[in-house]
Formats: structure tokens, C-alpha cells, sequence
């Protein structure tokens, strides 16, 4: 089955998800001053990783996208990592 995309529909809505979602989260994550443990030893109990990946966490949630997975693996005395899993549209697909 093959459906068509109005690639101008998809274009504005690109377009506003960038500009109206995006850009500003893009620009919140910035003003987080989490730095690699190589550059702040004090990682962990500053607590910046943990807003950032909250930032994000929150973000990708919102998006409320279908069949979504999320988990935040965190291993002792390591960066968290952000997993996240989407199940395809088509159960019957052999598409990856």
C-alpha cells in the first residue's frame, strides 16, 4: 500500500515543529552548563547531566509518538544514557 505525502504540508509542519518546539529546547539544553566527566569531576553531584536528560526525557515525551519506549540506563559512576525504542507502524512489514 503506498500513500502519498504532500511533501508542502510536510515541509510547514517541519518548519513549525522547529521553530514553535525545537529550537527552544535546543536552546534551554544549552544554558545547562553540564559538561563529560573528563571536564567536571563533580558530574554526579552537580546534578547538570540529570537536568539535561530530564530536559530531554520530558521533551521526547511530549511528542507522544506512538509505540515509544524510553528508559534512562544509569550504571554507577557513569553518564546516563537515553534508550529509546519505537515499534514500526506496520506489524506486517518487513521494513526495518
Amino acid at each position: 500500500m503506498s500513500h502519498a505525502l504532500n511533501t508542502e504540508e510536510v515541509a510547514k509542519f517541519v518548519d513549525h515543529a522547529w521553530d514553535s518546539s525545537i529550537i527552544p529546547k535546543i536552546e534551554e539544553y544549552i544554558r545547562i552548563p553540564n559538561q563529560s566527566p573528563l571536564f567536571d569531576a563533580h558530574w554526579a553531584e552537580n546534578g547538570y547531566c540529570d537536568q539535561a536528560v530530564d530536559l530531554l526525557v520530558n521533551w521526547v515525551n511530549s511528542q507522544d509518538v506512538k509505540g515509544m519506549k524510553l528508559e534512562v540506563v544509569r550504571l554507577e559512576k557513569r553518564t546516563p544514557v537515553i534508550f529509546i525504542e519505537i515499534e514500526a507502524s506496520e506489524k506486517a512489514s518487513s521494513k526495518t
